[in-house]
């Protein structure tokens, strides 16, 4: 398997590396720099000599000097410092370590200097770290007088060269800027630079429990945010269930998506979870790479046997088909036509989110992933998080995330499972809570849920394929988060250029609303149909009438009162979004005004005055009374030639 280079590591020696150093050192923290700039690696490697120091676990060894070389040069050959400056603090740790060869001075400003008098044949007393280096992406600004190469090969130390595969990367880190390999291009780029890792010498931190929030020591606190601490995943979540023969067409029927609809062009979806076995006679023909060791070939395989019980090792198979699974030509899952990446993630063991977290740049860099299904999850952590940092940079790719499975209800203040709740922060990561398959849905009973959540699909009771041909039901909000990722497929199959914030948004203002869901989730069930109808928008009345078409947008106001309460409130024809009657008749509207989710607002009543005008799809136009609406869907609003806002004609 192909995996990133620095100088001569690849990827995939720092996996084996990090999990070989993670055996040996037990359950211990872990520390980490992906720097945004070369000073901030030398600030980053200045706390942690000066923690571990404080703390008395600094390891040492004993150099013996042939050459004679400066201290300096003699910790950077020996892989114990990096970047471009080398901080007093650190000369102070090791000229109190070798004071025979050591002098401490003063300049003409006061300044403390250290004076070093080692020759030839001298031993002195250095650091024993055992540094593991790799790639983060950082967000770097290219000047026109600037050229790629040195940013990526001198400044971000990213690349040994500007080779193909190097450029290919930048490519794919920058997915929605084609032009970002032109020599004119100015701007911010994302490229990969270099980054470090260690497992921190020490006692270990205290056992966590894998529902609690792990704590950074009091003696690595000062560096927290450079602080891994050994984490779990929840177990994933399985039930046995003996109403799968009718599931997939009722997932369907539920999600709104039809079996005459067309699946768009394929575009790439990485899936990191247990093992998929590909080989399953249901997914022969679909799109599958799976990234690390195969699934070994299951004993005699059962083409579409039953399996009323699977076990927990069957999850990522169970995801892939929900993707894409299809048999003699039916479609089992949601688009068949996307690409699968499969990576296979460790959900126990301490080592979960910097596994997590390489897989993630790898999906990203190697693989042009544009889309990430993380079925996955864990309390959000204290201290630093690579995986958070592969969600926000680069931020062009949608990250689809299961709510969770411990049957908390939370706000968005007090949001605290990663990755979910991580959209409270970033606009590119879209939160999944499951409900069952009845026609008015209810929450699945283990489901997290809260209105820090974005929307909810099916997820109880759920049949997809099992390893060995057979196929069988699981619970949980990582299938329901699988129906989604699908779905998004399907969305960025229409094109490629949407945003992940845009395609977030229409997911959740485009869903089916019930009471029953009411505080559980800001949207609803997600609907496919309705989302995927980028081109018009629809407006359904009260006489029972659907029209198709597109609203003449002229700067006109949408005024309202607000439920409950009363208040008067209005938005903008480019802001409204979507009004939407639940199944208690009340109405309710999304808004987008620029901020990571569309807002949800509750409406008593619409100025009766107001009035819209239809273009019909089908020719001739028609003007309707606002008040009259009980459903509309605003079309996909894109900027005109002209500069004004018109509705989505296709790529």
């Amino acid at each position: 398997m192909t995996r990133h280079r620095l100088a001569l590591v690849t990827l995939g020696a720092v996996l084996a590396s990090t999990l070989a150093a993670a055996a040996s050192h037990g359950q211990s923290a872990s520390w980490f720099s992906e720097p945004k700039s070369p000073d901030q690696l030398s600030e980053d490697l200045k706390g942690l000599y000066e923690s571990l120091h404080a703390a008395g676990t600094l390891p040492k060894q004993t150099y013996v000097d042939r050459d004679g070389l400066p201290l300096e040069k003699i910790l950077y050959q020996e892989r114990q410092f990096f970047g471009p400056s080398f901080p007093l603090e650190v000369q102070k740790i090791l000229c109190d370590w070798n004071r025979k060869v050591c002098k401490t001075s003063r300049d003409s400003a006061g300044r403390v200097t250290y004076m070093w008098s080692n020759g030839i044949g001298a031993e002195l007393t250095i650091p024993k770290l055992e540094f593991t280096m790799y790639t983060a992406p950082q967000v770097y600004t290219k000047k026109r007088t600037d050229s790629l190469e040195s940013l990526v090969v001198d400044r971000a130390k990213g690349c040994l060269e500007l080779s193909e595969e190097c450029r290919r990367r930048i490519q794919n880190l920058n997915r929605l800027k084609e032009n970002v390999l032109d020599p004119a291009y100015e701007g911010p780029v994302v490229v990969p630079a270099l980054a470090l890792r260690l497992v921190l010498p020490g006692p270990p931190p205290p056992p966590t429990e894998s529902t609690a929030k792990p704590r950074v020591p009091k003696t690595l606190q000062k560096i927290q945010q450079n602080v891994v601490l050994p984490t779990w995943q929840q177990k994933l979540q399985g039930a046995g269930d003996d109403k799968f023969k009718d599931s997939s067409g009722r997932v369907h029927e539920r999600i709104g998506l039809s079996s005459t609809m067309p699946r768009p062009a394929a575009r790439t979806l990485a899936l990191f979870d247990a093992p998929v076995d590909k080989s399953h006679c249901y997914l022969e023909t679909a799109r599958i790479r799976v990234m690390g060791p195969p699934m070994a070939p299951p004993e005699d395989p059962e083409c579409g046997g039953e399996d009323t019980n699977p076990k927990l090792s069957a999850h990522g198979t169970h995801m892939v088909g929900l993707m894409v699974a299809q048999r003699n030509g039916s479609a089992f899952g949601i688009n068949p036509r996307v690409s699968i990446v499969a990576y296979t993630v460790s959900t126990d063991g301490p080592n979960f989110l910097k596994n997590l977290a390489d897989a993630m740049s790898d999906a990203v860099e190697l693989e042009g992933a544009d889309i990430g299904n993380l079925s996955l999850g864990v309390p959000t952590p204290d201290g630093g998080n690579p995986a958070f940092n592969r969600l926000k940079i680069p931020n062009d790719r949608l990250w689809v995330a299961a709510a969770g499975n411990a049957q908390a209800q939370t706000g968005t203040s007090g949001c605290g499972w990663f990755p979910a709740c991580a959209g409270l922060l970033l606009p590119n990561v879209i939160s999944v809570v499951a409900v069952n398959l009845d026609a008015v849905p209810m929450l699945f009973s283990g489901s997290n849920s809260g209105e820090s959540f974005d929307l909810a699909a099916p997820g109880e009771g759920v049949v997809s394929t099992i390893p060995g041909g057979r196929l069988g039901p699981m619970s949980g909000t990582s299938q329901a988060t699988a129906i989604v990722s699908a779905i998004a497929s399907m969305l960025l199959g229409r094109d490629k250029t949407l945003p992940p914030r845009e395609v977030r948004a229409r997911l959740i203002y485009t869903t089916d609303l019930y009471a029953s869901l009411d505080n559980r989730v800001l949207g609803g069930r997600v609907n496919t149909s309705r989302a995927l109808a980028l081109e018009h928008d629809v407006v359904r009345l009260n006489d029972g009438r659907e029209l198709r078409g597109i609203i003449r947008r002229s700067g006109d106001i949408v005024r309202y009162t607000r439920r409950p309460g009363g208040a008067g409130d209005e938005a903008t024809m480019t802001q409204l979004k979507r009004i939407a009657t639940d199944d208690r008749g009340q109405r309710v509207m999304f808004r987008d005004r620029g901020g990571l989710r569309p807002e949800r607002v509750g409406i008593a009543t619409v100025d009766a005055a107001a009035r819209w005008t239809l273009d019909l799809a089908g020719g001739g136009s028609e003007t309707v009374d606002v008040a009259a609406v009980t459903d509309f869907t605003a079309c996909y609003l894109v900027t005109a030639p002209g500069g004004g806002p018109e509705c989505w004609r296709g790529e």
